[in-house]
Parts: structure tokens; C-alpha cells; sequence
């Protein structure tokens, strides 16, 4: 599989743009929780409006493929699942009835008009744009490989500012690209007046977490001393000089800011002071096959590759269903079921005896199941909930809007719509975003399609605009 569900969700985001105030789409999936949730509800019936062609993407690290070969069988799988695939699709946000893609290909980060799909401007980077941006108070802020977080104009594309991660500007050839020695792969995220974002990718060179103002990029604090601590690694116990490898976006709970580590398990950081915090990277439970790219919090948890971990200590949980986070239940799709579970776990203290006779005090947590309700046959993905409806997809190119009434064990569908290709995890080089145009409101269905051989726009019903010229960022 070369697409992940980053692809649908970052696509199904723009379902949430119902008016260019109430129901922006900021940042990837939502919020700075990454949670995936929206109080806006959207329209029951969707079609599409217009369409815009982009490349197909080209990610960062290639998936790991093994092969285990057998007198009567070759087994073929990848290893460390999607750990490292944050940029295999891209990842738009919408904000102020404008569509905000970044691009690792053009090294820009695009701006569409809702509306009509036209391209209104480009910033073009010095290397490529890999994470989703966020939008904030008329500005748009984004990570490049080439070190620096970005913060434009998002009515024109103009430069406000900038800001190097790392040390200097020195450059090497990595991922078959130009970048610099420290790129910002901290995917950026904005919670307050502060954008939060990470530089640097070798921890024995150096990792920089960075809390700067959104409004003049001065730097509020900056995390220079946690990719070189003695701790036990991923390898049996073995102890070694190491730390965060920051590969994902960033999310903040609270006081909490959790840096995603791609290979490895996020770790954490308080948000206020830059207190570097823990990062269980080995533990009794935490070894090589936990982490991922991915990291979505709310409430006392966070969870990275539906592993479910507490934000108070970094202590491993168990195993979790977890596309969708509210405040009251942890949303996802097991065994063909929309299965909800108790944001707050059920505790007992029990006493259990040691070999040596002393007693030792443990808390038992069980998860409650709060309600489940099957879903159609192959609807298995579940990328996002708007109001009270939950939008799932399934590989074969289907897309449905479900709503669970209580006491009803199948999930009613409000709505289903299929494209062309397939959604979510694939290869197939296609994918949507769905938008409707109803009393004025700017709802509608926009289709990506990747292209191998070339390169263009193609909308429905207009012709494509010219950009607008923007100040090119300065060395």
C-alpha cells in the first residue's frame, strides 16, 4: 500500500468548511489534539463541485519491504508498518474560504479559492513542504526540509517571517532531495500565541523543539538538550546515547506537547517552559514496534498507531481503536464495528504478593465499552466525525456518512457516495475532496487525482488562474 489514511482524512477535511468562520478546517485533523472531531455538522447529501490535478506524491522514506521465501511459499511484507509514511498524500488545510495544500514536489504551499478551485497564490520554499500547514488569524504557517518554519500571509501569500530549526543553513542531499542537514520535520502546530514545530532528524547532531510567537516569530523557548540523553534504546535493553528523532506532527494537550517520533514512541515536552519531560522509547512493554508518525491526544491519554499510552508518564496502555477523540469517548473501527469506548477508565486497586511475602499496591485500569454498531461490509476506515455523523471509507472506493442511534446495533447511513479508484490506503493514483454549494454556503466535493506523466490543473466549469505574484522567502 502506497497511500495511508493521512491521504482521505487530509481530503475529508474539507467536508468541515461550511462557511469560512464557523467550520474551518486548521490544521491536520482538526485541532491542535489532532482528534479528529468537529462540532459542525455537514450537509447529508454531497456532489461534486470542481476539481484540481496535482502530482503524485513522492514521500520522504520508502516502506521497508521483506521478503521471506519458503519451499512452498514467499511471504511478502513491510516492516515497521506506516511508520515513517506522513507524506505520501497530501495534507490541505482550509481556513477563510481558502484551501491551503503543501507540496514535496513544487516546494510551495498552494492556495486554492473554495469556491471555484482556482489557484489564488504559491510560497515556494527552499526545499520540500511535507507536513499539513496550519492556518491561524488570517496567517499560515508551515514547515520545509530546507530547516525553517514559515509564516505568510493567507489572503496573498506575502512573508511575514521566518525562522531556522537548526543551527545554520548547511545543506546535504537526503531522500534524493537538496535539504538542509536539519530539516523541520516537527510538523507545526498552534495552540494560543505560540506555533510549536522540531528541526533535525539525527539526534547525535542535534534536535531543536522551538515555541515561537505566531504573531512576530519570536522565539518563546527552545529545546536544544534532548537528542542526547543515555537512555535504554529499542534493542533488548541496550543503553546508548540517543533521543527524539522528530517524524510527524506535533500535537498539545494542556500543558503537554507531544513530538512525534516516527520509528519511535512521541515524546513529551511541557509546553510553557520547553521542560523536556519523558520519551519511553523501551520499556517491560515499549519496544520496536511500538511508534509512528501519527499522535492524537485528548483527556489524561494520547495514542500513536492505535496504542494508547497516559500523557501523565508516557506509560503504556494496551491496544486501541482510536480514528476519532472526544471528550467523553475514544472512537474507532473494530471487526466491522464503530465501536466506542469510555474516555475514563474504570480503576481498582489490587493487592498482589510477592515471592519475597511483601505486598505491593497496583492499579488495575479497564477501558468501558460505551456502545458498537456494525458498518456497511469493507467500510473499515474511519477518518473523521462532524456533528453527530462519522464518515467512513472503504478501499474499493466507497465513502459513507453513518449515524448511530442508541439501542440500534447497525450504524443508519445518512448518505453514501463511491469514486472512482479507491480512498484511503492504496496505490491507485486518485482520491477526493468532497464540496457542495447549498444557499450560499461553500460546501463542496473537489477530486485529487495524481498524475505520473505530467503535470497540470483541470477544473469543472472555469478555467484556471493565474497566481498571484509573493515575495519569495530571503536566504
Amino acid at each position: 500500500m502506497v497511500l495511508t489514511r493521512n491521504m482521505f482524512v487530509t481530503l475529508m477535511l474539507v467536508l468541515a468548511c461550511i462557511s469560512a468562520t464557523a467550520s474551518d478546517w486548521p490544521m491536520r485533523r482538526y485541532d491542535a489534539g489532532r482528534t479528529a472531531c468537529t462540532p459542525n455538522p455537514l450537509p447529508e447529501t454531497l456532489r461534486l463541485q470542481w476539481m484540481v490535478e496535482l502530482p503524485e506524491p513522492k514521500g520522504a522514506w520508502p516502506k521497508q519491504k521483506t521478503v521471506l521465501e519458503h519451499e512452498k511459499y514467499t511471504y511478502e511484507f513491510y516492516g515497521d508498518r506506516d511508520k515513517l509514511q506522513f507524506d505520501v498524500s497530501y495534507t490541505p488545510v482550509s481556513a477563510d474560504g481558502r484551501l491551503y495544500v503543501p507540496s514535496m514536489l513544487y516546494d510551495a504551499i498552494i492556495a486554492y479559492d473554495l469556491s471555484t478551485g482556482l489557484e489564488l497564490w504559491r510560497h515556494v520554499a527552499d526545499g520540500p513542504v511535507r507536513f499539513a500547514p496550519v492556518a491561524h488569524n488570517g496567517r499560515v504557517y508551515f514547515t520545509s526540509d530546507d530547516g525553517h518554519l514559515y509564516c505568510v500571509s493567507g489572503e496573498d501569500g506575502t512573508l511575514a517571517w521566518r525562522f531556522r530549526g537548526g543551527p545554520s543553513n548547511r545543506f546535504v542531499l537526503g531522500n534524493e532531495r537538496f535539504i538542509n542537514t536539519w530539516p523541520a520535520r516537527g510538523g507545526p502546530v498552534v495552540d494560543g500565541d505560540a506555533v510549536y514545530f522540531a528541526a533535525g532528524i539525527w539526534p547525535f547532531m542535534g534536535i531543536f523543539v522551538h515555541a515561537l510567537d505566531t504573531r512576530t516569530g519570536e522565539v518563546i523557548w527552545t529545546n536544544s538538550a534532548s537528542g542526547a540523553m543515555y537512555e535504554q534504546h529499542q534493542h533488548g535493553g541496550a543503553y546508548a546515547f540517543g533521543g527524539i528523532a522528530p517524524h510527524g506532527h506535533i500535537a498539545v494537550n494542556g500543558d503537554t506537547l507531544l513530538v512525534a517520533g516516527g520509528l519511535t514512541v512521541p515524546a513529551a515536552y511541557n509546553r510553557h517552559t520547553g521542560e523536556f519531560l519523558y520519551y519511553r522509547q523501551s520499556t517491560n512493554m515499549v519496544g520496536k514496534g511500538a511508534g509512528g508518525h501519527a499522535v492524537y491526544t485528548q483527556g489524561r491519554w494520547f495514542f500513536n498507531d492505535n496504542v494508547m499510552y497516559s500523557l501523565e508518564d508516557g506509560a503504556q496502555f494496551g491496544d486501541m481503536p482510536a480514528s476519532v477523540l472526544t471528550e467523553a469517548e475514544i472512537i474507532g473501527v473494530f471487526r466491522g464495528r464503530l465501536t466506542a469506548h469510555d474516555a475514563e477508565p474504570e480503576a481498582r486497586e489490587v493487592e498482589i504478593t510477592d515471592r519475597l511475602e511483601g505486598q505491593a499496591i497496583r492499579k488495575l485500569y479497564s477501558m468501558n465499552e460505551r456502545w458498537r454498531a456494525s458498518v456497511p461490509e469493507g467500510y473499515d476506515q474511519l477518518f473523521l466525525r462532524a456533528g453527530d455523523v462519522y464518515y467512513l471509507a472503504a478501499e474499493d472506493g466507497g465513502i459513507a456518512a453513518l449515524c448511530v442511534e442508541p439501542g440500534n446495533d447497525d450504524a443508519a447511513v445518512v448518505w453514501r457516495g463511491r469514486v472512482q479508484g479507491a480512498v484511503g490506503p492504496c496505490w491507485l493514483p486518485m482520491t477526493v475532496w468532497w464540496w457542495l454549494r447549498k444557499k450560499g454556503a461553500s460546501i463542496a466535493l473537489a477530486r485529487l487525482r495524481s498524475m505520473r506523466k505530467s503535470i497540470r490543473s483541470s477544473l469543472r466549469r472555469c478555467r484556471h488562474a493565474q497566481p498571484r505574484n509573493v515575495d519569495m522567502p530571503k536566504p
